[in-house]
């Protein structure tokens, strides 16, 4: 008569404990990790919005000097920015008939940007972090 040893196991997966640990050590690296992602995905949309503020702010002042005429009863700097985004033309000088145009940002590239320009003294003024700052670009030309 043959005997078989019962106080020996055979292994073919893995044990309840070992999945709960691992599952309990996906969750503590996923609980630390998930956190420090986002934080990067708010900081990387800020810098983004600010990049596109500077576009913004430059396209306009490229277009002032070429001669484009942006009218003084634009009050709100949506309105300019809206205006480049549908492209300016150059109405005199060299440049006459030469249009302006914002990149493809997407509306929420614009509205991002909106927040880190200001209209002061019928210049559009880039402030970074929302705040005027020295040495801020100012876009538009000195009267």
């Amino acid at each position: 008569m043959k005997f078989e040893n019962s106080s020996r196991r055979t292994s073919l997966g893995f044990s309840l404990i070992e999945l709960l640990t691992a599952i309990a050590i996906l969750g503590l690296i996923a609980g630390i990790g998930i956190p420090v992602f986002g934080g990067n995905a708010d900081h990387a949309r800020h810098a983004r919005d600010q990049r596109n503020a500077q576009t913004i702010s430059s396209l306009y002042v490229t277009a002032q000097a070429a001669g484009v005429d942006f009218s003084t009863d634009i009050q709100e700097v949506a309105a300019i920015v809206s205006r480049l985004e549908q492209g300016v033309t150059v109405g005199k000088g060299i440049l006459k008939g030469r249009t302006y145009m914002l990149p493809n940002l997407g509306t929420e590239g614009f509205s991002g940007a909106v927040q880190f320009l200001k209209l002061e003294n019928g210049m559009l003024v880039y402030q970074a972090n929302g705040a005027a700052v020295a040495g801020e670009h100012r876009a538009g030309l000195a009267e």
